[in-house]
């Protein structure tokens, strides 16, 4: 908004003005006032601060919000992963099931056996 305003008040002329840009040497005096740009660069400059500005500023403003939001989706799944990886790790280990059933079987084949004699 500032570039604009600054932009207007310079293409108000105090003497000559400027039609064309033109090359000026460091130190020369300018041959005439006013922008030392021609008048349709100045509104290609002035097009660029109103509209292209905010519709990049609104782009960046989106691509923060899908970017987060695809940083929220990535966290979810870690938690959910997470919580199945600890309910898989409180399971029981393999072997135990088997362990006691042998053992269970060994105890009443002992007992059987036992009972039975005469």
């Amino acid at each position: 908004m500032i570039k604009a305003l600054i932009l207007v008040v310079m293409m108000q002329p105090a003497g000559p003005v400027c039609v064309n840009a033109a090359p000026l040497s460091a130190g020369s005096p300018a041959p005439c006032s006013g922008l030392l740009i021609s008048r349709a660069q100045a509104e290609r400059a002035l097009e660029c601060d109103r509209v292209k500005i905010p519709k990049l500023e609104a782009e960046i403003t989106y691509q923060k919000r899908a970017c987060q939001a695809r940083v929220d989706g990535l966290d979810a799944q870690i938690a959910a992963l997470d919580l199945a990886l600890g309910a898989e790790m409180e399971r029981d280990p393999w072997w135990r099931l088997p362990l006691v059933a042998v053992g269970f079987a060994a105890v009443g084949y002992a007992v059987g056996a036992l009972a039975v004699r005469p």
